[in-house]
């Protein structure tokens, strides 16, 4: 995966500017100091994860907009699922976990039968 620091923090910025947002404001409804979100905007750090899913989430924006390449075909699906997955709350995220669980182990007892009848 190639990281673009300055792009990343460039577009953040730019972002964050089009949403109307000052830097204390933003800093604060992603959970971190306005000195740390200078630095991020700036260019002289990267977000931690959890920082990064938040500015994203935010701004409306996926990875793929900040120019993070994956020497991988971007998948689309798993994208918007991504997406979808960092707008969901604990609680949320949570009920989701517990249906993929579900649903995965059903699709398994699913193909041995499959198998059981070949």
């Amino acid at each position: 995966m190639v990281i673009n620091k300055t792009y990343i923090s460039e577009k953040i910025k730019t972002e964050r500017v089009k949403a109307g947002y000052t830097q204390e404001e933003f800093a604060e409804r992603i959970g971190i100091t306005p000195q740390h979100f200078s630095c991020i905007e700036l260019g002289k750090s990267l977000p931690s994860l959890p920082v990064f899913l938040n500015i994203a989430e935010v701004l409306n924006l996926t990875l793929k907009d900040f120019g993070l390449n994956s020497k991988e075909k971007v998948n689309e699906k798993l994208d918007k699922f991504t997406k979808l997955l960092c707008s969901l709350n604990d609680a949320e995220l949570d009920c989701y976990y517990n249906i993929m669980q579900n649903l995965i182990k059903n699709f398994e007892s699913i193909k041995k039968t499959k198998a059981k009848k070949i």
